[in-house]
């Protein structure tokens, strides 16, 4: 794969600025209004790309580009990524895709309501590059979820446990796939393993002239750069965030996968993929560092002394952190040249501020 430089490979990517035109090839990102698409594409834009999203809403591209007419995106929109040819016309002259888009909820009556569009979406993106001939490298965003495997009980000692890209969680298809409502809160995680087999299998029997990168995030925390208008258009981790603070003064709760992301970290390392030769056909953890919920309420309760009454007054502010597991990204670390992970406080206390904003409006 020939590698073009845009932009700075190693500088900080800033979304705020975008050069006066776009010399860079036209990138395709799929789900650019979720927190992390849209850190993506207005990075790759800053970085020069010429980038082409997707979302499901007319409504939400149109406000996406009024609030950031200088990064130049055009949009196509699809409503259902598992409907095949869906990407064929979006990926049009583009040179790279970052398929970010993928369902996360907890209103799912049938598990395949999430694990078909997210088989389905990947492969679809295949084929529409295949079709397409241009496109030299596709960027998976995967998750954490198909890593991690199922949280901990009180009677497992998993501290010792460490976990890295080459781990994959152990849930199985019939148990994804049940009937019982304890047995479809495994569709998530099992459905961003399956699409990354899914995706593996293709690869492997079909031709194409591209390669493929994957990453893992975890929760993604950080500033909601796309436009919002209620607390409705939440994603739903930002949404799980902001409803943990309304409670906060009754309890704290636990998370049985206790590490995050911060999405200007994953921003970045996804533009550096796009020019790094050696990410080829690699599978990246990308975890900035661990947290619980009692440090995220004593930071904020610290940062914003007007919403101090949100939150208790944790003890010790909630450290030290004892997660329950390790990971291990020094993978990306070595690939992408990264120095310094953004700090759970850097990530949060913009985020939040957001919400903020976001919540007078509702």
């Amino acid at each position: 794969m020939t590698v073009t430089q845009y932009g700075s490979q190693r500088g900080p990517i800033d979304p705020l600025g975008f050069p006066p035109d776009f010399p860079g090839p036209k990138i395709l990102v799929t789900g650019a209004t979720g927190i992390g698409g849209s850190h993506i594409a207005l990075a790759l834009a800053r970085s020069g790309y010429k980038v082409h999203a997707t979302t499901r809403s007319k409504k939400r591209s149109e406000a996406f580009s009024r609030k950031w007419p200088a990064a130049g995106i055009t949009w196509t929109i699809v409503t259902n990524q598992d409907t095949p040819g869906v990407y064929d016309e979006a990926i049009k002259g583009c040179e790279g895709v970052v398929h970010c888009a993928g369902p996360f909820d907890y209103k799912h009556e049938v598990s395949r309501e999430i694990l078909d569009p997210s088989v389905e979406g990947i492969l679809n993106v295949f084929e529409a590059a295949v079709k397409e001939g241009t496109v030299r490298r596709v960027i998976h965003i995967s998750s954490v979820a198909a890593i991690h495997q199922h949280p901990p009980t009180d009677d497992q000692d998993w501290s010792s446990v460490t976990y890295d890209e080459t781990c994959y969680n152990l849930h199985e298809f019939k148990v994804a796939t049940g009937e019982k409502n304890e047995d479809r809160q495994y569709a998530y995680t099992f459905s961003k393993k399956f699409a990354e087999e899914k995706a593996q299998e293709w690869l492997k029997n079909n031709p194409h002239n591209f390669d493929v990168v994957t990453f893992c995030p975890a929760t993604q925390y950080g500033p909601l750069v796309q436009p919002l208008d209620n607390l409705s258009e939440l994603d739903t981790a930002s949404r799980r965030f902001y409803d943990y603070t309304t409670t906060a003064t009754q309890y704290i709760p636990k998370d049985p996968y206790p590490t995050y992301t911060a999405v200007k970290d994953l921003a970045q390392i996804v533009v550096r993929a796009y020019q790094t030769p050696v990410a080829s056909g690699q599978r990246y953890q990308v975890v900035s560092g661990y947290y619980n919920y009692g440090r995220l309420f004593s930071i904020l309760r610290k940062a914003f002394p007007t919403e101090a009454h949100r939150f208790p007054d944790v003890p010790d502010d909630g450290l030290p952190l004892k997660p329950h597991f390790f990971t291990d990204s020094t993978k990306a670390e070595r690939d992408f040249g990264v120095l310094h992970w953004t700090p759970i406080e850097e990530a949060i206390v913009p985020e939040f501020r957001d919400l903020l904003v976001v919540e007078a409006k509702s």
